[in-house]
């Protein structure tokens, strides 16, 4: 490897020595090398190739479905977590 070569940076995939930045809400870990490895930020979920803002009365984790507060409890838009 020669003195540019490394690992894709955090936020894009690389894929056939192109670097592409992961779509809007989105992220991926170093070293991603596809489309795929883009998950959806916390507060948003997967909905095809999109990551979409997680309703009122549902949290999301990122890249996940939205999951429904539990019980009699709620949540605001963009809610990340059950807590």
């Amino acid at each position: 490897a020669g003195p540019d070569c490394g690992l894709c940076p955090a936020g894009f995939y690389c894929s056939d020595g192109i670097r592409t930045q992961c779509p809007v809400k989105m992220h991926s870990r170093v070293g991603s090398n596809s489309l795929d490895d883009c998950r959806c930020v916390p507060g948003h979920y997967r909905d095809g190739e999109m990551c979409i803002v997680c309703p009122v009365g549902h949290f999301c984790v990122g890249d996940a479905d939205k999951e429904p507060c539990p019980g009699v409890s709620t949540s605001e838009e963009g809610a990340a977590s059950e807590a």
